[in-house]
């Protein structure tokens, strides 16, 4: 068993290392257009689903991600938090999300009001550090003028800083309504908060519409960065000399409901093997549906990587993704970016397969399809993790039937 003080060693050094090779591909790229285009990053609202591969163009959207991680990865080592699968987890989300919605300025009023809270209750900022990263979930807020004057956007800091003040306690609640059965548990809290925001700012008489920015550009670019960064995983895992076919089975067994943290279960290589297959998982998922890869099927694949250092696992992922894809052919709608992004993103509710087994896991990825294309305008698209609030829905629904049903017998 690798020691713990050398397994957050490799993945300090691991996501340190993404975050400079993500840079590197922006410089070398199209170098010419990053100033132009992180501006143009920056300065969009960035709601629901805004690529900015196609706002920015490749280049500034390489080097906004790499830089964001970047700046992330500093503000958590000097908290003084010990890294973990939760810790992996939330990076991987964090950065996928800067593909599409989130920026290095944005986030920054939702970690001063996290901050504000760890003063305000007297505990060390290290405590909030993983809820701080996910709730960046709300970033658009930030980034949205929707009053539509000069001060406006102080306005949509000043929300943004009063989310992250409140979001910590929201989400500790939270967590009892589907009983860490969606390892989303910040998009599901965070969903709360902007359905009652969104209902204000229309109860007041201000538009909200969804937005659709979907590059076609770099499919092959994306794919390099995706297939670079799944071979890497399986090097570490291989090069730790620490996979064993026989404890990977063993991984496969656990249910991944919350908090389940592989990296503390397991050794290094075989929570890194886990983590590459199921980046060739959502890389094929996404490649057999011909649609061209852009910034959001990025920040699904990673998101799913993410999450397969606590609690994602094969054996988990793929019936509540078979359960998408069968609701999706029953409707009878052609292939979008969406569509693909929830099949990926609808692995937030692995744990009840891995719980309760195939059919359950199968029911509720149709329950989470069929759920997903409506709820969000109701959070104003302000939730990138609209995926995050419907799998909280379903999964307290399933929990809450199940237990009830098993009373009766």
């Amino acid at each position: 068993m690798i020691q713990p003080f050398k397994q957050e060693k490799i993945i300090v050094t691991y996501l340190y290392a993404l975050s400079i090779f993500l840079i590197i591909c922006g410089l070398v790229i199209q170098p010419s257009t990053i100033i132009d285009g992180l501006i143009s990053i920056i300065t969009h609202s960035g709601v629901l689903i805004t690529d900015y591969f196609e706002i920015g163009g490749i280049s500034a959207a390489l080097v906004n991600s790499g830089l964001s991680l970047l700046i992330v990865m500093l503000f958590t080592k000097a908290s003084g938090l010990r890294f973990s699968g939760l810790t992996f987890a939330a990076m991987f989300t964090y950065l996928g999300f800067t593909f599409f919605g989130k920026n290095f300025v944005n986030v920054l009023p939702i970690f001063l009001g996290v901050y504000l809270y760890s003063l305000y209750v007297k505990e060390p900022l290290k405590n909030f550090i993983h809820i701080a990263i996910f709730s960046t979930c709300l970033a658009p807020v930030v980034s949205t003028n929707f009053i539509g004057t000069t001060w406006g956007i102080y306005v949509s800091i000043a929300i943004g800083i009063i989310y992250g003040f409140l979001i910590v306690p929201l989400g500790q609640h939270a967590i009892r309504w589907h009983s860490g059965y969606t390892l989303y548990n910040i998009g599901f809290s965070g969903g709360v908060f902007a359905l009652i925001l969104t209902a204000i700012i229309r109860t007041l008489g201000f538009e909200l519409t969804t937005v659709s920015y979907i590059s076609t550009d770099y499919h092959y670019q994306i794919l390099f960065i995706a297939c670079v960064m799944t071979v890497s995983f399986f090097v570490i895992a291989f090069a730790s000399k620490s996979l064993t076919l026989k404890e990977y089975k063993v991984l496969l067994t656990r249910s991944g409901r919350a908090v389940t943290d592989l990296f503390s279960l397991h050794d290094t290589g075989v929570v890194f093997f886990n983590i590459g297959l199921l980046g060739v998982i959502s890389i094929v998922a996404s490649l057999i549906t011909g649609v061209p890869l852009n910034g959001p099927i990025l920040g699904g694949m990673m998101t799913i990587v993410g999450f397969g250092g606590f609690g994602k696992h094969p054996r988990n992922c793929i019936p509540v993704m078979l359960g998408a894809g069968l609701m999706f052919l029953l409707s009878g709608n052609p292939m979008t970016t969406t569509v693909i992004v929830t099949i990926l993103f609808v692995t937030c509710l692995a744990p009840l397969a891995g719980q309760y087994g195939v059919i359950i896991g199968i029911i509720t990825g149709a329950l989470h399809f069929s759920l997903v294309g409506f709820t969000a305008p109701w959070q104003g698209a302000f939730n990138l993790y609209n995926n995050g609030f419907a799998s909280g829905i379903v999964a307290g629904f399933l929990i809450n039937m199940i237990d009830s049903l098993r009373k009766v017998d």
